[in-house]
């Protein structure tokens, strides 16, 4: 349960500093950061391994390799004739 309050607290101090550093103008990319949430907070619950996607700048290569794995199960369901 800690562990999960850390991503939350994670997250809000990031968001936190996009404002101050964007100021009244600032803009945060929504996809990425429920992406990094839920890779964070999965991880969590199924390995009990922090990935810390909300506090790094740089994505985790887990959660890059997940990203691509997903993408290409997306595309083997739409396109039968999708190379493996």
């Amino acid at each position: 349960k800690r562990k999960l309050v850390g991503i939350l607290e994670s997250f809000d101090k990031r968001c936190l500093e996009a404002e101050v550093k964007g100021g009244d103008g600032f803009s945060i990319n929504i996809q990425d950061v429920f992406f990094r949430l839920t890779i964070d907070v999965t991880s969590i619950l199924t390995f009990d391994l922090d990935l810390h996607s909300v506090e790094n700048e740089k994505q985790h290569e887990f959660a890059l390799a997940f990203d691509e794995l997903s993408n290409l199960c997306q595309k083997r369901f739409t396109d039968p004739f999708f190379e493996i």
